[in-house]
């Protein structure tokens, strides 16, 4: 069980205590994020502070903004009783209200919970990401029907940023090759399949491809593979 810092200790020590201790122990945390175990025990330390990096990773990570971590910003994430997700056999997962467009984009935003929704841990476990980066979102719009309807939670895995190459042809769509991306500032899901020479985006409906080449190509982020939806919740 891990032990809560000192009443002295600063805003970010306190805040990084009570966003991670649910956390079996600090190398849990640590791993849930892949920071480095010792870095990880000087920052819940005071030892030291992250730099902007170690910044990003910990939002992400958290599902918070940095400006919360480092006491700029009073209000906390909305959480559900975390001690009560699991006696009833879920986790927590942040959730980001800011969607996945299945069609022309939505403006982008830094990748912060607006609160936290409880899932499932069996299907983690089945899904092979219990131990994964993990936040939830809606997709929102229709180029993805009928695979992912609009409005449809999906499971993002922000460790799986690879796109597969263009193998089977692209008449053989999969559900294992959509991702969550970022493109001319405006957050995407789509097929994402990758060649030698440029990214492919596809849509479900006909004659919905995007080809992504040269200079194009490096404004084009991804940020995880859809691991798992539901067009009902």
């Amino acid at each position: 069980m891990k032990k809560p810092p000192a009443a002295d200790r600063d805003v970010f020590v306190q805040r990084l205590w009570e966003l991670t201790k649910h956390h079996r122990s600090n190398a849990a945390a640590a791993d849930s994020m892949e920071i480095p175990h010792n870095t990880f025990n000087r920052w819940m330390s005071g030892e030291s502070r992250p730099n902007n990096e170690g910044l990003r990773q910990l939002s992400q990570g958290l599902g918070v903004s940095v400006d919360f971590l480092l006491g700029e910003e009073a209000e906390a994430p909305k959480f559900t009783s975390l001690s009560g997700a699991a006696a009833r056999g879920s986790v927590l997962l942040p959730f980001s209200d800011l969607g996945a467009a299945a069609g022309a984009g939505l403006a982008d935003e830094t990748i912060a919970a607006a609160g936290y929704l409880e899932f499932p841990a069996w299907m983690l476990e089945r899904l092979g990401v219990a131990n994964a980066r993990l936040v939830l979102m809606r997709a929102e719009g229709r180029s993805m029907e009928p695979l992912m309807r609009d409005g449809a939670l999906l499971l993002v895995d922000l460790a799986q940023r690879e796109p597969p190459p263009d193998n089977p042809p692209r008449d053989a769509l999969a559900p294992k090759d959509v991702y969550v991306f970022v493109y001319n500032d405006a957050r995407r899901v789509k097929h994402l399949r990758r060649t030698d020479e440029a990214l492919l985006l596809l849509g479900e409906q006909p004659g919905d491809v995007e080809v992504v080449r040269g200079p194009r190509r490096k404004g084009l982020e991804v940020v995880g593979r859809v691991v798992w939806w539901d067009n009902l919740l």
